[in-house]
């Protein structure tokens, strides 16, 4: 799964889902969970998920998705991807969720987490 969104559209997104974002350290509660939805007919979209436990947050994200894959999703830890997005400028991202190695690689114009 690969999918390209602004900085502002993302914290955008980020803000309406954050309030049910866990705290727990190496908890999937403390996750932001990216998910393709949609078919190939009516175009693929992006939406962000976060679940306290009793509280289950969903927020549709203005995405370029570059590659897509049938249900494709992934998770980025909470306070990584915060504090990721604090040190990059206002540009074009890039997520790339490499399925074989279960890794998310973030790419910003001067520089990669």
């Amino acid at each position: 799964m690969k999918f390209s969104v602004t900085k502002q559209d993302l914290e955008s997104a980020l803000r309406v889902v954050h309030p049910s974002l866990g705290s727990a350290d190496g908890d999937i509660t403390a996750h932001y969970v990216f998910r393709q939805n949609g078919s190939r007919e009516d175009g693929y979209r992006i939406e962000v998920i976060t679940v306290s436990g009793l509280v289950l947050s969903s927020c549709p994200v203005v995405a370029q998705i570059d590659n897509s894959s049938e249900n494709g999703s992934c998770t980025i830890e909470g306070k990584r991807l915060k504090t990721w997005l604090a040190n990059v400028n206002d540009a074009v991202l890039t997520f790339v969720f490499n399925e074989a190695e279960s890794v998310v690689v973030a790419t910003a114009p001067k520089g990669r987490q």
